[in-house]
């Protein structure tokens, strides 16, 4: 049946192909609709509680998306001049579209009073001089709420902070509003870092862009370099470039079409396509070109039905990481799974057209004695069945090496360290910590049970104000703002002597109402900022370090056993924000791993069972190819390469790829051993020599093109290429030794 549909699509060739460029160029139109994103989004799916609870806290308190701009003056920030050109500079900011506003010393709330009456105001309402200056400096450093906040790093430092206005596209409006900061920080004359989580996603945004397309011309040069030597026909060349070409533009189209958007995971999935897809027409022209006297269309069938199942394992491997609730992972999977299958249709399409040509020739291969490789391959069958004891248990010992390899790798996503350490953004991040501290906000919600507001409850205020106190002694906090220090400020303002009154929440329901109720009159006040309209639920801000998703887990920890020591039994407390969403990942990263990881070896195998109608073969098959898997995961636990949002999808992806020769050594083994009449060690000699070159070929190219990877900006994805690249070194070692030695160790009944 096979055989019968391809020769109709052999005598049907034209047809067929021009068929396979206009639904190409239909499907591939829709590829421009794909843009950039690196959003917290893409890494959950709609409907997770914890993404839930970061929309709810947007929509209550706005974009928590904020700028953080460290302004340097070697001289001092207290100088006319330079307090000047601050004030100036904030009010240019908040003229920004795009940005909702900004918070520094110049617009700071300062809350004074003369002793009759209570004014609060800017700090800064104008231009100051020299004497205002010095007025200014005494008033913010004698004000505990806004001493070291905005003024700090000896003085020699002011902190601008730009909230962004919320956006449901915030990915594609946020360079945007990069860039029209930038020209206003630029153009303010003042020296300055610039730093923040949407800082870190707009330079991931632009290495997905920038070399997603520089890896994809890679690879097709790549491809180009190393099918020469091995085809010496151009039209082969051209038909395999050819295949992976249309498969490539129209799972770009299918993407597009759907709506999804390249990020720093999905940028891999042009090279995945290419170097993948483009293993069947390895294996179906060096097929063709051993038997170049029969028929195509019998030719063409016989190595298409393992070229399907291996295409079909291949797509397990990808499809298994669909399982994974983080849509990054899952959408890498299904589009890789879906340009593989595209890659295999395509290949058999533009195999039919030029090997039904009469005129199409290949090279005859090598014979067993010819060239080194050659040479090579029939030692290597020999030594293995020779040394097939040694050969097993110096795996069975690598497996155990690698083990221990294993149960040391960590899981941990350190978004600031995909960055190169050279990167501006990454030197800019780190500049600002080294001189000012922690910029990094950490959101805490705080709700009492019951209707009243906050501002009747002043036992809560009080529990908040003695939990940042404690908060603050953390060694990686900088500070603690909340509505709990603005009425500790009113209160301390309103006393009789504010120069030693404490700075603490009164005890008294009228007052706290008072002072909260006085602070929602001021037309500019940050009331709306620190608790929600019925003033219900408070915000506790804590500035942090830039850390990864382990380090925010256990500070998040440390933070809620402060919270259960300090705060009152009837509140609920939660933390918010984008940092919880980053410490979600790692529970995430661990069980797309496992999930993923079990559903493409259980149904990989079934399939090699399918394929083989045979237990045994598909038991052959575990051992050569769960080497790879565990050799990878130790490396990456020796050498300290967590496993994040990048490297996650590894041992997936692996497992579908590794098999694919196995596949097809295990094919052309039960022919050859039928061949030599039973005889295991003749089966495996000619098998070696027969299908060696082709698998070492796909090897080779699969190798080169994921080390292209390799020089990636993004350190995740360059660590995927180089563990990927091993791996596929590993497997062809398993399969041209570890293999023939089990075959002819347990002489299977085939």
């Amino acid at each position: 049946m096979l055989e019968s549909f391809i020769a109709l699509l052999i005598r049907n060739r034209w047809p067929a192909l021009i068929a396979l460029l206009i639904v190409t160029g239909i499907i591939g139109s829709q590829a421009v609709k794909v843009g950039i994103d690196n959003s917290v989004d893409i890494w959950f799916v709609d409907g997770d509680p914890a993404l839930e609870s970061y929309k709810r806290f947007q929509d209550t308190f706005g974009n928590d998306e904020v700028v953080a701009v460290a302004v340097v003056d070697d001289q001092g920030i207290w100088r006319a001049e330079t307090l000047n050109k601050l004030h100036q500079l904030t009010a240019d900011l908040e003229k920004v579209e795009g940005v909702k506003r900004v918070f520094s010393v110049s617009n700071a709330r300062l809350i004074e009073s003369d002793g009759v009456n209570l004014d609060i105001h800017a700090a800064m309402g104008g231009p100051v001089d020299a004497a205002g200056t010095e007025k200014l400096k005494a008033a913010v450093e004698s004000d505990p709420v806004l001493n070291d906040r905005f003024v700090t790093g000896d003085d020699k430092v002011a902190l601008l902070f730009a909230q962004m206005a919320a956006n449901e596209d915030i990915d594609a409006v946020r360079p945007g509003i990069l860039e029209r900061v930038n020209t206003v920080l630029d153009g303010s004359g003042l020296k300055h870092h610039v730093a923040g989580i949407g800082v870190i996603f707009n330079a991931l945004n632009l290495i997905s862009q920038r070399e997603g397309a520089i890896f994809m011309v890679g690879a097709f040069l790549l491809i180009f370099a190393l099918l020469w030597p091995l085809f010496r026909n151009l039209a082969a060349v051209l038909a395999s470039i050819g295949a992976v070409a249309c498969a490539l533009i129209m799972t770009r189209g299918i993407y597009g079409f759907t709506g999804h958007d390249e990020n720093m995971v999905t940028m891999t999935l042009p090279v995945l396509v290419l170097i993948l897809g483009i293993a069947d027409c390895i294996h179906i022209f060096r097929y063709r070109a051993a038997r170049p006297d029969e028929d195509a269309a019998k030719v063409l069938a016989a190595i298409t039905q393992p070229c399907l199942f291996t295409t079909l394992t291949t797509m397990v491997g990808f499809a298994a990481l669909a399982t994974s609730r983080m849509a990054v992972v899952r959408d890498l999977g299904i589009f890789a799974s879906v340009g593989i299958g595209l890659a295999f249709i395509s290949s058999v399409i533009m195999a039919a057209f030029v090997m039904g040509r009469p005129s199409f020739k290949l090279k005859r291969p090598p014979e067993a004695d010819e060239g080194a490789a050659g040479r090579l391959l029939a030692w290597t069958g020999r030594f293995s069945v020779a040394n097939k004891e040694a050969v097993l248990g110096v795996t069975c010992l690598v497996i155990l090496l690698a083990g221990y390899g294993v149960s040391k790798v960590e899981v941990d996503t350190y978004s600031l360290g995909f960055l190169a350490a050279d990167h501006e953004v990454r030197l800019d991040s780190d500049h600002m910590e080294s001189a000012v501290g922690p910029f990094t906000p950490l959101e805490i919600l705080v709700r009492g049970d019951s209707t009243e507001a906050l501002s009747a409850q002043p036992a809560i205020l009080r529990g908040i104000h003695a939990f940042q106190k404690a908060l603050v002694d953390d060694p990686q906090v900088r500070n603690v703002f909340s509505l709990a220090d603005i009425t500790a400020r009113l209160h301390q303002v309103n006393s009789d002597d504010p120069a030693t009154a404490p700075f603490e929440v009164p005890d008294n329901e009228a007052m706290v109402a008072e002072h909260v109720e006085t602070y929602r009159s001021d037309p500019e006040g940050q009331t709306l900022q620190l608790a929600d309209a019925e003033l219900r639920t408070a915000r506790i801000t804590a500035s942090v370090p830039v850390l990864s998703a382990k380090g925010y887990r256990d500070l998040i920890e440390r933070t809620m056993g402060l919270a259960k020591e300090h705060l009152p039994d009837n509140v609920t407390v939660e933390p918010s924000g984008y940092l919880p969403l980053y410490v979600k990942m790692m529970d995430y990263v661990v069980e797309s791993q496992v999930f993923s990881f079990g559903i493409a070896f259980v149904v990989v195998f079934l399939l090699i069972g399918l394929l083989f109608r045979s237990v045994r073969m598909t038991a052959l098959a575990v051992l050569p190819n769960v080497l790879p898997v565990f050799v990878t995961l130790g490396v990456m636990g020796v050498a300290g390469v967590n496993l994040d949002v990048a490297t996650v999808t590894i041992t997936s992806i692996i497992i579908g790829i590794v098999v694919d020769d196995t596949i097809h050594y295990l094919h052309r083994f039960r022919d050859e051993l039928r061949n030599a009449d039973g005889d295991f060690i003749v089966a495996s000699d000619a098998t070696a020599i027969g299908c060696g070159r082709a698998i070492g070929a796909t090897t080779t190219i699969f190798s080169l093109g994921f080390l292209i990877l390799a020089f990636a900006s993004v350190k995740s994805i360059v660590y995927f290429g180089l563990l990927t690249s091993l791996a596929m070194v590993v497997a062809l070692v398993g399969d041209l030794l570890i293999l023939p030695a089990v075959l002819v160790a347990l002489k299977p009944r085939l």
